[in-house]
């Protein structure tokens, strides 16, 4: 697969809002820690709180756009939290379906259900599922996303809290695209740059497309961390992506 270095237009939407800390990676979960700000704000969308939430309708907006558009779908959530029913679930893979000049991507920690309902829903090549692989233990996340019949699949390994040393590039067979970050904000942890860099390069060698979204602000200033490793900035981006434009 090629890649292109535009950017395509990104808009957020959430469905769902609420969650809770499932792995370490969740320990500064900057959603949980918005949710008292948009309550604050008077966001009826956050009236309960961290519970999770459905929001029916929401998903329609995109049936209107007709610009071809990137989705990160629930920002605010966990797709597959367990106490999202699969009859919503349904519902928003439903719209995607029926929205192919988008493209729908969404991340997950709870691979297991994510593989478990593999077959309940349609994936159209315009739905991208992805998992977060924070650490090594989470590394069986990736062949959970494995069994998902879809066309293009992500791994975002943000925060990442670890060297990944069980990490070879035949773990990334079938992964078409690669995001790691470290962590930005209050309590940041680290992430040393000979991590990133032998992610770099075990994609590389799997084939897969790369993108370092930052550094992380850990010993820096606060999300300051910067996208350059080794003085390079690495971004790529799937082709079949449709980009704005």
């Amino acid at each position: 697969m090629t890649s292109t270095f535009k950017r395509p237009k990104v808009i957020t939407i959430n469905p769902i809002t609420g969650c809770d800390k499932h792995s370490p990676g969740c320990k500064n979960c900057y959603a949980l820690r918005m949710i008292p700000r948009l309550q604050s704000f008077g966001n009826p969308k956050y009236k309960n709180g961290a519970k999770i939430t459905c929001h029916p309708g929401v998903m329609e907006a995109v049936l209107k756009r007709k610009k071809p558009t990137f989705y990160f779908v629930n920002s605010m959530s966990d797709t597959f939290h367990k106490d999202v029913p699969v009859e919503f679930l349904r519902e928003i893979f439903t719209i995607m379906n029926q929205a192919p000049q988008h493209t729908f991507h969404f991340l997950t920690k709870r691979s297991t259900r994510l593989a478990e309902l593999a077959h309940e829903f349609n994936y159209t090549p315009n739905i991208m599922p992805g998992v977060t692989v924070e650490a090594n233990q989470y590394l069986y996340r990736i062949e959970n996303l494995k069994k998902v019949p879809a066309t293009a699949r992500a791994v975002t390994f943000e925060p990442l809290l670890d060297g990944l040393p069980d990490l070879i590039p035949q773990m990334l067979e079938d992964i078409d695209w690669v995001v790691a970050g470290g962590e930005s904000g209050s309590g940041a942890r680290e992430m040393k740059p000979e991590w990133a860099r032998k992610l770099r390069d075990t994609c590389k060698t799997a084939g897969v497309l790369f993108w370092l979204k930052q550094m992380g602000s850990y010993g820096r200033k606060p999300n300051k961390g910067g996208n350059l490793l080794d003085g390079k900035v690495n971004e790529e981006w799937p082709l079949n992506i449709i980009t704005d434009g």
